[in-house]
C-alpha cells in the first residue's frame, strides 16, 4: 500500500480552497451566503461550514467562490 501526497494528485483533482480559505457560496450572486472551507474531500468536493446553516456541508467546487476576509455579505 502506498500513500500519494499532494504532489502525485493529478492537476485537475488538486484543491483550489485550502481549510479556513473564506468563501461565497451559492449558484448566483443573490443567493451567496458566507462560507469557509474545513476540508477537501477529494475529485471537486469539499466540506463547508456556511452561515445561517447549523452543521457542516458537502459542497461542488463550481459552488464555491473566493472571498476576502474583510467581505460581509
Amino acid at each position: 500500500m502506498t500513500t500519494e501526497g499532494p504532489r502525485s494528485v493529478p492537476e485537475a483533482h488538486r484543491p483550489l480552497y485550502e481549510p479556513g480559505d473564506p468563501v461565497w457560496v451559492g449558484r448566483s450572486r443573490s443567493s451567496e451566503r458566507e462560507g469557509t472551507v474545513l476540508r477537501w474531500l477529494g475529485e471537486g468536493f469539499y466540506s463547508e461550514s456556511v452561515a445561517g446553516q447549523e452543521g457542516v456541508r458537502i459542497l461542488e467546487e463550481g459552488l464555491l467562490h473566493p472571498r476576502r476576509e474583510d467581505e460581509a455579505g
